[in-house]
């Protein structure tokens, strides 16, 4: 295989006894293939690469901090729909999908009710605990809800001190709130 050509996902590039796997590069059966489309870089120490010709995608790995919206509540865990990871906040993720935020990574104290911490469609800012099984937690101080709904009336709640307030029907809700709630930062 000569060095600088470009391959797609899938492209056979040799075989475990003739190279070590790097970056772009994956192994099976004894063979090596790229994991993604760009130019093949050889190694003098027969390693083999795949430098990508586009701006990946950005992948979740464990400690990144990742906003997403609560879409359901189930007992004890809060079903979170994934959208950004902060530092790339204008590029989508890789492995979106749904994480789970269990009701012990919430605070570090204990927590009666999930849905008086976390609410339907409430924005979050987490932490990947696990990013194959997508675990989050809020527990950190700088993490929690961003933006938060109202249960009656679906609409923003207002900070007022350490409670939230409905502008429609005057409701008091409480969260776990991120010291910057409402100020629309990852």
């Amino acid at each position: 295989m000569e060095e600088e050509k470009l391959v797609m996902p899938g492209d056979l590039l040799g075989t475990s006894e003739e190279f070590t796997p790097g970056f772009g590069v994956y192994e099976e059966r004894g063979n090596l293939y790229a994991s993604v489309a760009g130019k093949v870089s050889i190694k003098k120490d027969k390693s083999i690469y795949v430098i990508p010709s586009t701006n990946p995608l950005p992948l979740l790995n464990r400690g990144d901090v990742v906003v997403g919206r609560v879409i359901d509540l189930k007992n004890s865990i809060a079903v979170v729909e994934l959208s950004r990871k902060k530092g790339l906040e204008d590029r989508e993720l890789a492995n979106t999908g749904l994480a789970a935020l269990h009701v012990s990574n919430i605070k570090k104290e204990y927590v009666q009710q999930l849905e008086d911490e976390v609410g339907y469609f409430d924005i979050i800012r987490a932490r990947i605990l696990d990013e194959k099984s997508l675990q989050l937690s809020i527990v950190d101080q700088e993490l929690g809800v961003i933006q938060a709904y109202c249960k009656k009336c679906r609409v923003v709640l207002r900070k007022k001190g350490n409670r939230l307030v409905c502008p429609v029907c005057g409701g008091i809700e409480k969260r776990k709130l991120s010291p910057d709630y409402g100020k629309g930062e990852i």
